[in-house]
C-alpha cells in the first residue's frame, strides 16, 4: 500500500532510532513483500463478510525466534505492519473504499511523489546499501521473490523526474504517514524485544467494491472466449 520509497524512508528512520546488526538485510526486508512474483507475500486473509486483512499474528507465530534474531524478518514484518496501518490511515483521511479506481489514483500519486521523497529523505544514499540477500529464512512463506527486479525498480524510482503533483494522496499526507508509521514500527520493535506486540490493528480491514455491470459482463465474455479458444 505504501510505495517502495515510502517503506525505504520509514526503514531509514527506524534504523536511526533502532540500529540493526545488519542494516542492508533490514532494508531489503523492509521492501521485500513488494518483490513477489508469485504467492501471498502480504499474508492477506479473509476475515468474514467479504472483508480481508493482513494477518500479522500468524507471521509473529511463524517467526517467533527469527523476529528476535534476523534483520530481514524484522524488516519484512514491519512492512506488513506498515501496509495494514496504511489501510487504516487511508480510511481515516481519504474515506478509502478499496476500489480499483482509488487504487489507480493512489499508485499515480506514488509515482508523482518519488522524486520528492528521494530528496526529502535522502534515499539515494540509503539505497546504496540494498543488495540481494539469502532468503531461506522465509521459506515458510511459500512465495517466489524476484529480488533483482525489485531492486532495479527501486533504482528507477530514485531516478524519477518530477512530473505533476500528487492529487489524491498528497505530499503532506505521505510525510505524515511516514512519520507515524516510523513511530509505530519503532514501538513495535521495542515491544517484540519484550516478547509481545504493541500494535493493535485488528480493527482494520477492507472490502473491494462490486464491479459495475459492464465490467462483470466483460469478464464473463473473456472467460467464455478463453474456454472456446483454449
Amino acid at each position: 500500500m505504501g510505495s517502495r520509497l515510502m517503506h525505504l524512508a520509514i526503514a531509514k528512520m527506524v534504523l536511526e532510532e533502532f540500529p540493526a546488526a545488519d542494516p542492508a538485510r533490514f532494508l531489503v526486508g523492509s521492501v521485500l513483500p513488494d518483490g513477489a512474483s508469485a504467492g501471498n507475500s502480504h499474508r492477506r486473509v479473509s476475515c468474514g463478510g467479504g472483508f480481508q486483512t493482513i494477518d500479522l499474528e500468524s507471521f509473529r507465530r511463524s517467526y517467533e525466534k527469527e523476529l528476535l534474531t534476523d534483520d530481514l524478518v524484522h524488516g519484512y514484518y514491519l512492512h506488513l505492519l506498515q501496509d495494514l496501518f496504511m489501510r487504516g490511515y487511508l480510511q481515516t483521511h481519504l474515506d478509502w473504499q478499496a476500489s480499483r479506481r482509488e487504487a489507480r489514483q493512489l499508485h499515480r500519486d506514488h509515482t508523482h511523489l518519488n522524486s520528492v521523497l528521494t530528496e526529502k529523505y535522502r534515499l539515494e544514499e540509503t539505497a546504496k546499501f540494498l543488495q540481494t540477500q539469502d532468503l531461506r529464512v522465509l521459506s515458510k512463506e511459500n512465495v517466489k521473490f524476484s529480488q533483482e527486479k525489485l531492486l532495479q525498480s527501486i533504482r528507477q524510482d530514485l531516478l524519477s523526474k518530477p512530473h505533476g503533483k500528487a492529487q489524491y494522496f498528497t505530499q503532506a499526507l505521505a510525510e505524515d504517514y511516514i512519520t507515524l508509521a516510523a513511530k509505530l514500527s519503532i514501538s513495535e520493535l521495542e515491544a517484540l524485544k519484550e516478547g509481545k506486540s504493541g500494535a493493535d490493528l485488528s480493527g482494520i480491514s477492507w472490502k473491494w467494491g462490486n464491479p459495475g455491470l459492464l465490467i462483470r459482463v466483460r469478464r464473463k465474455l473473456i472467460r467464455k472466449l478463453g474456454r472456446i479458444f483454449k
